[in-house]
């Protein structure tokens, strides 16, 4: 990940786009546990919420993989479908893994 493109991109300096991925860290954690939790109960309305809020923030960001990936589970969840979702939830805890490390 190249930081510094990132915040350019942003039009911010380098320490404020680590700020706001400090959040989204924060932000994407609590949602991401929210839809690994809702992998069992399959509720659509929660499924929308927790995805729409982690593409949004990833996609701010320029986080593109977990922004797309996000994206396809809440049109999926839109549609009546949580089907692929603990596969889904993989991914972007994966890609996650990836930004913080």
């Amino acid at each position: 990940m190249d930081i510094k493109q990132l915040a350019k991109a942003l039009d911010v300096s380098e320490d404020i786009f680590i700020e706001l991925i400090d959040a989204w860290i924060q932000s994407t954690g609590e949602d991401l546990q929210a839809l690994d939790n809702l992998t069992q109960t399959a509720d659509i309305n929660k499924v929308i919420e927790h995805s729409h809020k982690i593409k949004g923030a990833s996609s701010q960001l320029g986080f593109a993989v977990i922004a797309e990936t996000a994206k396809k589970i809440e049109h999926d969840a839109r549609a009546g479908s949580v089907k692929g979702l603990a596969e889904a939830v993989n991914i972007l805890k994966s890609e996650r893994n990836e930004i913080i490390n």
